[in-house]
């Protein structure tokens, strides 16, 4: 390209080819395939937003940023009035070189408003640049645009999950701005996940001198976590090292990480970045020091919210949802639920 520019994108003139990693399948029939250059800004600018699903909920923010500008930089995410801030040294290159940012966020948040603050040095001077938006709004744009058809129902359903979310689990203490769409009602969302298998069941076998009993739960208001807990004895070594922790996913060609920790009588193993259309995964979690085992997923919490008479109906449709959200973005990836 010419001094000052740089490759933005392959653009289709005439034929049906899709060009992925700058190539594509020649067909029958003659092809105009245009590259299109864009200008190297000179000056930071954001370049982009992108909604988050890989085992937490969140939003990419991307930016160009020229050399010069990148030292010192950081970016400040606000929601609620509460503020984080993310150095342009922790942000991840881009092979187009640009910068992403990520801002977490969790399901109660996702009609709040998240102010997005480049600042940056030049010469003396501290500049600043900003954008605003929200997840529903990312979701209203997936929804109504014909050129993401294929993720509609995906991102009906993760709205959805936020819809029900904030009436569950609305005792936070602040006040969210409320989503302002629901697609299935509580019927629809029910109904549907009457179909999950009894393959999403749990059991304990806590059969050492360590472990009295064991139990589990699920955090899915951002980060998806399987938290599983195990009831200890005066006997029980007070570092979790002490217990040879062993977690084996049915699914072995993902890796996933885990913290331990004991508090009291009480030792938590908490199992993270589990992905939307990851929920079914089975996980077998043995404490070899103990010989005690348990074997647990997601979804077969969700099963047990919704078969818990105990349980308030905004929490089973807050797990329903959950699970609409795992079977669309199975539609939508083309992975087996």
């Amino acid at each position: 390209p010419d001094e000052g520019y740089r490759f933005k994108e392959w653009q289709v003139l005439s034929g049906d080819v899709t060009v992925e990693n700058d190539q594509f399948e020649m067909p029958a029939q003659d092809v105009a395939i245009k590259a299109v250059f864009e200008p190297i800004p000179t000056e930071p600018a954001f370049d982009g937003q992108q909604l988050v699903l890989n085992g937490q909920l969140g939003m990419y923010f991307y930016m160009d940023i020229p050399d010069e500008y990148v030292a010192d930089s950081t970016m400040e995410f606000t929601i609620n009035g509460v503020t984080t801030n993310v150095p342009t040294a922790e942000a991840k290159r881009q092979d187009d070189g640009r910068y992403r940012f990520l801002c977490t966020v969790n399901a109660l948040q996702m009609a709040d408003t998240i102010t997005a603050t480049f600042r940056y040095t030049d010469g003396e001077e501290t500049e600043t640049i900003s954008v605003q938006t929200t997840v529903e709004r990312y979701l209203n744009i997936l929804i109504t645009d014909p050129d993401y058809a294929d993720a509609v129902d995906a991102a009906k359903a993760i709205n959805d999950y936020g819809y029900y979310a904030q009436r569950a689990l609305h005792n936070d203490g602040i006040d969210h701005e409320p989503m302002s769409t629901v697609y299935k009602n509580e019927t629809e969302l029910t109904d549907g996940a009457l179909s999950i298998s009894a393959d999403y069941w749990a059991g304990a076998n806590p059969s050492g001198r360590y472990v009295t009993r064991a139990s589990y739960s699920l955090s899915a208001t951002s980060e998806t976590a399987l938290n599983l807990y195990f009831k200890l004895t005066d006997e029980a070594p007070d570092n979790p090292d002490g217990f040879d922790i062993v977690i084996t996913p049915n699914n072995e060609d993902t890796d996933y990480s885990y913290t331990a920790e004991i508090s009291g009588d009480r030792l938590k193993v908490q199992i993270t970045g589990i992905d939307a259309v990851e929920l079914g995964t089975m996980f077998t979690v043995t404490l070899a020091q103990d010989s005690t085992c348990v074997e647990a997923s997601p979804l077969s919490y969700v099963r047990s919210i919704l078969q818990n008479e105990d349980v308030s109906n905004d929490m089973k449709y807050t797990a329903a949802a959950l699970y609409a959200v795992h079977q669309e973005m199975c539609a939508y990836l083309g992975v087996q639920s």
